[in-house]
């Protein structure tokens, strides 16, 4: 990454930073249930792993219900905003919560047998640089879960309007496009979903690794 690139990533977390003492305010109350029956599907493939890294966990809303669904595993949850961390830590003292970018992680190859990023996917500026540091800290098979509890439209109708406009270009892409960008990056895509009402891809490792 160059010293601009650096530049602007400092940028977007300071903005995380000051986005923190508001965030939970701005959270859809009730949504528990929701994200309860999005991730059942994939309770075969992430209960049987033994460490999952959550990405972009911000204030920690995903780590109860993952400690829920999956209570054997060693969870880690990362994020960029010191202060979004604070926050987690404050909700769930005993969470294992590291602050890191997703461009470059702080984290050895093959430390993971799961990864889930909800809701953050859009503010990866370099996103197939980001999709190639998941893959390294997966180990075989490797699972990968991509989701927002949201349509892509609706995500990226909020990040365009808004009123700092360091995210207005911060958008989801297709499903089928971010698909190939796994598939390009060595991951095998088994379910897209980009629906009206969400936005869920499924891949794992291919066994080209």
């Amino acid at each position: 990454m160059t010293i601009q690139n650096q530049a602007q990533m400092e940028n977007l977390r300071q903005f995380f930073e000051d986005l923190s003492v508001e965030w939970d305010n701005h959270q859809p109350t009730g949504r528990d249930q929701l994200l309860h029956e999005l991730l059942a599907p994939y309770d075969p493939f992430f209960s049987q792993c033994r460490s999952i890294l959550e990405v972009g966990t911000g204030t920690g809303a995903l780590i109860p219900i993952l400690r829920q669904r999956y209570p054997d595993i060693n969870l880690v949850s990362m994020d960029i905003a010191h202060r979004m961390l604070t926050k987690a830590g404050n909700r769930h003292p005993s969470a294992a919560l590291i602050q890191a970018d997703i461009h470059h992680l702080p984290i050895a190859a093959g430390q993971f047998d799961g990864l889930i990023c909800h809701n953050a996917l859009p503010h990866f500026w370099w996103m197939q640089d980001a999709l190639a540091e998941m893959k390294k800290v997966l180990r075989a098979p490797g699972h990968l879960l991509i989701f927002h509890d949201i349509s892509r439209e609706h995500v990226n109708a909020i990040h365009q309007k808004a009123h700092n406009p360091i995210i207005h270009d911060d958008l989801l892409p297709e499903g089928l496009q971010l698909a190939k960008m796994l598939k390009s990056t060595g991951f095998l895509p088994l379910q897209v979903t980009d629906q009206n009402d969400r936005y869920i891809i499924y891949a794992n490792l291919s066994q080209t690794r």
